[in-house]
């Protein structure tokens, strides 16, 4: 299986994984590597985070687009649903 990335920018390398969000094809230099918790529900407590973490491998645009749920939570405390409104707010006309 070849990388998809390279095979857009007409290289040939092969591929050691697939993303794990669109099972793109990645090689080496494309894949990115991510660690994630792993959650245990239980009952009286709800949730523990247990202390290995599982790998996840993604590809450059499915990572950012993940990624970019969390750069909205860190956007000093506005949340998603204000921050949603300020922007369908039609604008004043002059």
């Amino acid at each position: 299986m070849l990388c998809y990335e390279c095979s857009i920018t007409g290289c040939r390398r092969d591929a050691i994984g697939v993303c794990s969000h669109c099972s793109v094809a990645l090689c080496a230099q494309h894949a990115h590597l991510v660690a994630e918790e792993i959650t245990m529900r239980i009952p009286l407590v709800k949730s523990v985070v247990l202390p290995r973490r599982a790998r996840l491998l993604f590809c450059q645009v499915c990572k950012a687009a993940l990624e970019q749920e969390c750069a909205v939570e860190q956007d000093e405390g506005q949340t998603l649903s204000s921050r949603e409104a300020e922007e369908t707010e039609p604008a004043a006309v002059s």
